[in-house]
Order: structure tokens, then C-alpha cells, then sequence
């Protein structure tokens, strides 16, 4: 088959992140395909969702982009912190606060180190990260705008999204209370 590339096929992006096919893809030997040509449409979707399934859409969202942008940062800090909760009656959490502090900037520092290994040079975004970062400002203002009042217009969120992938803006409404 002439001019086969992995992004034209319907099973692109492959489920591994290691830039091989997704399968044994042999464009030339039926057995070893599953290239599947994929047709330009335009298909739209709706999905139902609820509050927290919304709030982790939204965090895995910001996890993705900012993971491929070598932000790691607030994902360190968020998986060091597994197990450690404040509590200033605690007469050990000065050493707990500590040891997560540590666990943070070990994390980060590894972290930083297999990224500048991965990609040496400064990356640029991707069309997907663009995408995630268009889908993640849409949930993020659709979550202001459910706040109650009074909120104030002089946050992030509280901007209308904006397309930066050229995708259309994603339409979020809320369907129940």
C-alpha cells in the first residue's frame, strides 16, 4: 500500500508510547496489518459526565500537556504527597512534612533528568497538546462559570476558552444539578 503511515490510520495514536505501530503493521503482508485507512470526517460527540469524573478529566488533561511540556512540578507534588495529610496537632508532622518536601524534589529532579535524556532539545507543542490544552480551558471555565455567586472575573478561569489547535472550542453544559 502506497503512502501507509501510522497517523492515517484509524488506530492512530498506537496505545504504546514508544513510536512503533501499534501492532506488527505490515503494510505489504495481509497477516501482518491492521492498518485500517482512516476517512476524514468530522464526527461530533456528546458525553455525560458527572462533577468528579469532569474534575478528573480536567486533571488528567492539565497532567498531559504539562508532562509533555517538562512541567513536572505540580504531578510530583501531587503523587509525593499520597499518604501525607496535614495536621498541625500532630506532634510528627514537622519530620512527615519534611519527607514529602523530599520525596517532591527527588521525584522532580528524576523526572527532569529522564525528560532532558528523552528530549534534549527544548520541545514545542504538539497538535495534541493543543488540543488537550484548548479541552482542559473549556472544563476549567465551564467550572467557574458553575460556581455560586459572588466570583470574580480577575482569575484564569473566568476567561471565555479559546482555540489554539484550531479545533473547535468544546461545548460543555450542565445538564442536572
Amino acid at each position: 500500500m502506497k503512502n501507509w503511515t501510522c497517523d492515517t490510520c484509524i488506530h492512530y495514536p498506537p496505545s504504546s508510547t514508544d513510536g512503533k505501530p501499534c501492532a506488527a503493521c505490515n503494510p505489504d503482508d495481509p497477516s501482518q496489518n491492521s492498518y485500517t485507512e482512516r476517512a476524514e470526517k468530522n464526527y461530533q460527540y456528546s458525553l455525560a459526565v458527572t462533577e468528579k469524573q469532569l474534575t478528573v478529566l480536567q486533571v488528567a488533561l492539565e497532567q498531559f500537556f504539562r508532562l509533555q511540556m517538562g512541567q513536572f512540578t505540580d504531578y510530583c507534588n501531587d503523587i509525593a504527597m499520597d499518604g501525607y495529610v496535614y495536621n498541625k496537632d500532630d506532634p510528627d508532622n514537622s519530620r512527615k512534612f519534611n519527607e514529602f518536601i523530599e520525596r517532591r524534589d527527588a521525584s522532580r529532579e528524576l523526572f527532569e533528568q529522564a525528560f532532558r535524556v528523552a528530549q534534549p532539545r527544548l520541545c514545542s507543542k504538539t497538535p495534541e497538546m493543543n488540543v488537550a490544552i484548548d479541552m482542559w480551558s473549556s472544563i476549567r471555565h465551564q467550572r467557574w462559570l458553575d460556581r455560586p455567586e459572588p466570583k470574580t472575573r480577575f482569575t484564569v478561569d473566568s476567561r471565555e476558552p479559546y482555540s489554539w489547535s484550531g479545533e473547535p472550542v468544546m461545548k460543555i453544559e450542565r445538564i442536572a444539578e
